[in-house]
């Protein structure tokens, strides 16, 4: 707080960092500890010094700094949530076509799992164009030689995908209408 009451560093000019989220929380309430007391120190001074400046009252000027300590607070955060904060800010200029989300760690298993079963589907790829005699190994292919020799079967799952997608598309629009 030093910075802040003798050099006249802003409180929105301070970033405090921290790794852990406990950490952060600490550090928020250290700070604001000690803007509290600082702000009772601005008081006193104020207090004991003229009533009326050149540029106007001592009071005036404690209760602008009051309002900057409340509205301008120094940010305390951990390291990632800084990071992802920024990123927000200037996605565009990072060259995202979007804002990218921060996934948690059950996102993050959700993903190596896909990943693991996505990696697998090559070899069921094969497989499948061999049994049903496709010329390539590429789905259109395998979709291909699957409609030629299993159509009733090819009907039967378009048709429950088409039942699927469209009982996904009535849960969506009753949340949204919600």
């Amino acid at each position: 707080m030093t910075l802040c009451g003798v050099q006249g560093v802003r409180p929105d000019q301070i970033l405090a960092i921290t790794f852990t989220n406990k950490a952060a929380a600490e550090l928020k309430q250290r700070l604001q500890q000690a803007i509290n007391e600082a702000a009772v120190s601005v008081q006193a001074r104020a207090a004991g010094a003229t009533a009326v400046t050149a540029t106007g009252s001592t009071h005036d000027q404690q209760e602008a700094f009051e309002r900057a300590w409340q509205q301008l607070g120094v940010l305390a955060c951990t390291f990632h949530s800084y990071c992802y904060r920024v990123l927000r800010q200037k996605w565009r200029a990072c060259g995202f076509t979007r804002c990218p989300l921060v996934r948690v760690y059950k996102d993050a298993r959700q993903a190596v799992r896909l990943a693991i079963r996505l990696s697998q589907v090559d070899g069921v790829a094969k497989l499948l164009a061999g049994w049903l005699g496709a010329s390539e190994e590429t789905w259109p292919a395998i979709q291909a030689a699957a409609r030629q020799k299993h159509p009733q079967i090819m009907a039967k799952w378009a048709g429950d995908v088409l039942a699927a997608k469209a009982k996904a598309l009535e849960t969506l629009t009753k949340k949204k209408q919600k």
